[in-house]
């Protein structure tokens, strides 16, 4: 609340001195933090107006950058990208940024818009700086509700700052007003008159008063108040107005009047004591808060120092004198915390004191702010004593509890081995209890500091809990864990782990144990004890077993190892008749000592075990089809659970009940659901089941093909021949879909009236479209519909998954779409493609998300080698976007740089990968890894007149050599201008970046054309390397290409090196570098590092 008491005192001292709105405006402006400034986005220079910074000591050093150097290190980050952001976008921005001012920092609000001037060589921004959150609220607030008029200019005449009367008067939008003149604005004729008067303010130095009517042409008359606005160097800077309306009285005693009874509701308004103290500290002007605490009012108190109040005024010696060295120094002290007893109870507050200059520039007085931050502090103690609490909680806990430290933080897109590794080296004890230390035979002292691997009974158990750790999201609870200890006894303990994330990763692990050996022990002798008697449950309706094992079966082992132990060594030891007499038995005798294949067939057991042990050794009403050798095939509800013993599945005891009849009747309930009662073919939701079901079990290689089919003129033979010839004319159609589709997986559904579908599953998209095509031709021919012949047609839309969507309702949609597109065009049958349906949720989403995601930095960098193939050592790396979507997972590189490409997401989008090449360059030089890394360029980059200059300060930031960046533009990006793309590469060139033509062979450059090119490499596109060794065409491409290339002075670079033997190959046509899979595959930051220290490329070189 500083900025509010300054602002408080400003406008009493306008009061106390009759000033008019103008003057008292001004006063507020400036008292309250509002500082003119300049910022030139290319060389980093910020100007600004002298005054509060002066007052503020924000320019102690004298320097016109001293004002940047000044703000939190996060916020210039901030502040830089939303200025940037505003000046591409032509958009007024506001920001919070904190200053430090002696050693705190204090919040400043920034405003600003664009600086657009025909002599303007570099990107500029000007502006307001408002110091103080609450102190910007109270200026606004003041402006906003006040009826007198004000702008701010820069001195080429755009606007600074509109106030909304200003603009309501004028009919202008504020917001849009920003950056603007008045020409832009209002036209030649306002322009030029003010455009004279604003030139002789600033020519003169001196602020100008004459009455006139502003742009907006009213009837009324007001007082207008040019003034000129400094900054840091003394000079002009940019000019301010106030228009006051004089028109129902222009003498001033009644216009301050009227003003003082507005600001003094402002002012009252304010839920902070404002004071306002004469030079010698004597009271001049209180708001109502300061009143009412005080108990007295302006009368009482007017001309009396604290001194005088001091049976009133808390601290009263300690803030007189206080008062007395701001106006001595002139320097304002924010933020003194105060506390005393009121009626008993302890209070504070937090009080700002600040000096108010008057006409002359002396100091006139101080402004007084007292906010009650009492219930801040109380919440602070508070805090302390949880703390308290919680480190007692801690210390006197029955159970064992620790902390640890991950540090470096682990990064949670690792594989699994890789964190299990890292929480090995890196995570250290950090918190612990007296119980936690004994029971490792430590001190605390000695405990904390250790790593989490090396006080563990063995590397075994350090892994166990680490598996179910990072498998459940870093959380477990109460999982059981067995250890020997120091006397190679078994100790069960339970144990709860909570991990700390954090945009690093993981920070920290808490968690806690307890020792329930005597408890484990007795729960096994319980269960076991308990299994036994379950198995003798006499004359059940259901049949009750027990399997037992030649040889216990080890739960660590495989699955299908256990699966076929199992299915080797089980057999019934205990059954009642019931279990007996569903295999084909008449009793229980002449099934005990059976093994189980003797009862079921393999495969049916197999499928039933493999459930039962991914499910903990049990199973709960596993309802399954059993086909026994003895009883034929049954349905069965079968409930099963594990006997464990030291990590053995020792027996299993269940009961199965048969389901057949049940079966029977859900089955055909199931049919009437989800079949069509006139065709009898599927209907709606069978078709869903169905295609969800073939989704989730789609090849990879493979598409489901999702059709919808409304057929044409159907209503005119309900319409002619009744509903009853309709009705056979369906009946006839779906066998004859049938019949076309029947041999490939998938269904014909009937989706209501006149409208069928046809899903077909893991099929060749032309297959399906050819499929499409004999549907409509059979649909086509003559219906017999018993005396009458129909012939009809039809309209089919089609949609593909994964091409089009990866779930049954889009497709839907989508075929949807293309049905009534060909409906509408008479085609006859269309693929649905975007063109149709331009809104589509999933382009939108895409398009924001990525948008988010440049900004957000979700983005990544994977790095793929390239070696010298004649030489022993690497060349470099070329760096490949990848995106982690927060909810999708990856998206594929093909799915979302296209959607860039076609949008302006590519320009942001390009300097992000190479800002982040660049830094990741810079680390591995920093290591002493001379490589370069190439760097992808767009037809929009590289036709961007600014691509050069980002190019040299991405460069520049990173400390980077130019000849460490290449850049490779394919053939078709170079085509698109090719005398603009001339134009730009020769610039980049000039830098000493290399630069490489990617993919050629696939594009329709000349090779006149590529030799005038400042191009220094041709990458061959790997479909011709790739199978090249099978392909002699391939091959002499290959050839021709490198001999070519090397005619004209180039190197070549060959992707798709997948086997040695291309390597070879390569190396006998003398190919320069290569690079592929066999080399290297994309790989993090990490990874890339790993392989060069592993030196993998070394073993390449076997070729000479």
């Amino acid at each position: 609340m500083a900025d509010t008491i300054e602002a408080a005192q400003g406008v009493g001292e306008a009061l106390s001195q009759n000033y008019g709105e103008q003057q008292l405006l001004r006063l507020a402006m400036s008292t309250i933090g509002a500082i003119a400034w300049q910022w030139d986005l290319d060389s980093g220079v910020f100007s600004y107006s002298l005054p509060l910074a002066q007052a503020l000591g924000l320019d102690s050093d004298g320097e016109d950058t001293s004002l940047l150097d000044r703000i939190d290190r996060e916020d210039q980050e901030n502040l830089l990208a939303a200025a940037e952001r505003a000046h591409e976008g032509r958009e007024a921005f506001e920001h919070l940024v904190h200053i430090r001012i002696g050693p705190e920092y204090h919040p400043f609000r920034i405003i600003g818009s664009r600086v657009d001037s025909p002599l303007a060589n570099h990107r500029s921004m000007s502006g307001i700086l408002m110091a103080g959150v609450d102190a910007g609220f109270l200026l606004n607030s003041i402006l906003s509700h006040t009826s007198v008029l004000v702008f701010v200019k820069d001195l080429q005449g755009h606007y600074l700052f509109v106030n909304p009367e200003y603009a309501q008067q004028c009919g202008i939008d504020a917001h849009d007003a920003l950056g603007k003149t008045d020409r832009e604005l209002f036209g030649d004729k306002v322009a030029d008159y003010t455009l004279q008067l604003e030139q002789r303010v600033i020519e003169s130095a001196e602020q100008m008063q004459r009455e006139e009517s502003p742009p907006f042409q009213t009837d009324n008359t007001y007082l207008a108040e040019r003034f000129p606005i400094y900054n840091s160097q003394g000079a002009i800077y940019a000019l301010g107005c106030v228009f006051t309306d004089i028109t129902q009285n222009k003498t001033y005693e009644q216009t301050i009047n009227q003003q003082r009874r507005e600001l003094g509701l402002v002012l009252d308004a304010v839920p902070s004591q404002i004071w306002y103290l004469g030079s010698g500290g004597e009271v001049i002007a209180i708001n109502r808060q300061a009143s009412r605490l005080l108990g007295l009012d302006i009368k009482q108190v007017k001309d009396r120092t604290l001194l005088d109040l001091s049976n009133a005024v808390p601290n009263a010696r300690e803030r007189h004198r206080q008062i007395l060295q701001v106006i001595e120094t002139g320097t304002p002290v924010f933020g003194s915390i105060e506390n005393y007893l009121d009626n008993g109870e302890r209070v504070w507050a937090r009080v700002d004191t600040i000096p108010m200059p008057g006409k002359g520039g002396e100091i006139s007085g101080v402004l007084l702010v007292a906010n009650d931050v009492t219930e801040l502090k109380r919440k602070e103690e508070h805090l302390a004593r949880n703390d308290a609490r919680y480190r007692s909680f801690i210390a006197n806990s029955t159970e064992a509890i620790f902390g640890a430290e991950v540090e470096p933080p682990m990064p949670l897109n690792l594989q699994l081995e890789r964190q299990i590794d890292w929480l090995k080296q890196h995570t250290r004890y950090i918190e612990c209890n007296k119980i936690c230390a004994s029971s490792y035979d430590l001190e605390i002292d000695e405990f904390i500091g250790s790593r989490l691997i090396d006080l563990e009974s063995s590397k075994e158990v350090f892994r166990q809990k680490a598996l179910a750790f990072l498998q459940n999201r870093y959380r477990v609870s109460n999982i059981s864990v067995c250890e020997l200890d120091r006397f190679g006894n078994e100790r069960w303990y339970e144990l709860s782990l909570r991990g700390q994330i954090s945009r690093e990763g993981l920070t920290e692990i808490w968690g806690m144990f307890r020792d329930v050996t005597v408890n484990k022990r007795q729960e096994l002798a319980l269960k076991h004890s308990e299994s036994r008697y379950r198995s003798f449950i006499a004359n059940s309706h259901e049949g009750i077993f027990n399997l037992e094992f030649r040889q216990s079966i080890a739960i660590g082992l495989p699955l299908e190892q256990q699966v076929e132990c199992f299915v080797r060594d089980t057999y019934v030891s205990e059954c009642n008749d019931v279990f007996a007499q569903q295999y084909g038995y008449e009793s229980a005798a002449e099934c005990v000592g059976r093994g189980i294949m003797e009862l079921s067939d393999a495969e049916s057991a197999r499928k039933m075990l493999r459930i039962f042990i991914k499910n903990n050794y049990q199973l709960a009403n596993f309802e399954s089809q059993v086909r026994s050798k003895h009883a034929g095939v049954f349905w069965s509800s079968a409930s099963l659970e594990g006997v464990i013993e030291n990590d053995m599945l020792v027996g299993c005891w269940g009961s199965q009940r048969d389901t057949t009849e049940r079966r029977k009747y859900l089955e055909e309930l199931e049919y009437q659901a989800t079949h069509d009662s006139l065709t009898l073919l599927p209907n709606r939701k069978k078709l869903y089941m169905e295609a969800e079901a073939s989704i989730r079990n789609l090849h990879p290689d493979k598409s489901l093909a999702l059709m919808l089919i409304d057929l044409d003129r159907f209503k005119e033979i309900n319409d002619t021949l009744g509903h009853h010839m309709g009705d056979r004319l369906l009946k006839q159609l779906g066998p004859r879909l049938e019949l076309i589709i029947s041999e490939h997986p998938g269904l014909v559904a009937r989706l209501g009236g006149d409208e069928f579908a046809v899903m077909l599953a893991n099929i060749a998209e032309q297959e399906a479209t050819e499929i499409a095509h004999q549907i409509l031709l059979q649909i086509g021919e003559t219906f017999d519909l018993g005396g009458f012949q129909a012939d009809i047609s039809a309209s089919l839309g089609i949609s593909f998954c994964p091409k089009h969507g990866q779930d049954v309702g889009t497709l839907m949609r989508y075929a949807d779409v293309a049905m009534y597109r060909a409906k509408t065009e008479s085609i006859g049958m269309l693929e649905y493609a975007p063109a149709f349906d331009k809104h589509t949720p999933k382009r939108l989403a895409l398009m924001t998300d990525l948008g988010r995601a440049i900004r957000e930095d979700q983005l990544l960098l994977h790095f793929q080698p390239k070696i010298d193939v004649n030489g022993r050592f690497i060349h470099g790396f070329e760096a490949l976007l990848r995106w982690e979507h927060p909810q999708h997972g990856a998206i594929p590189p093909s799915e979302f740089i296209p959607l860039a490409e076609t949008t302006e997401l590519i320009r942001p989008l390009t300097l992000w990968v190479l800002d982040a090449a660049m830094a990741q360059c810079r680390r591995w030089r920093g290591a002493g890894l001379n490589v370069r890394v190439a760097v992808n360029l767009s037809t929009r980059n590289l036709l961007d007149d600014q691509i050069v200059n980002q190019v040299e300060r991405i460069l520049a930031n990173h400390q980077v050599p130019a000849h460490a960046l290449e850049l490779e533009i394919t053939e078709s990006a170079i085509m698109a201008d090719p005398k603009r793309a001339l134009e730009a590469l020769e610039r980049v060139h000039a830098l000493g970046v290399h630069l490489s033509i990617d993919d050629f062979g696939t594009g329709y450059s000349s090779l006149a054309y590529i030799k005038r090119l400042p191009v220094e490499t041709l990458k061959i596109d790997y479909s011709f390397v790739i199978d090249m060794l099978e392909d002699e065409q391939d091959e002499i491409i290959v050839r021709s290409t490198i001999n070519l290339a090397h005619n004209l002075g180039l190197k070549v670079v060959a992707e798709g090196v997948e086997s040695r033997a291309i390597l070879e190959k390569l190396y006998g046509m003398g190919c320069d570098q290569a690079q592929g899979y066999y080399i290297g595959r994309p790989m993090t930051e990490a990874d890339a590092g790993q392989w060069l220290r592993r030196g993998e490329w070394s073993s390449l070189h076997l070729l000479t």
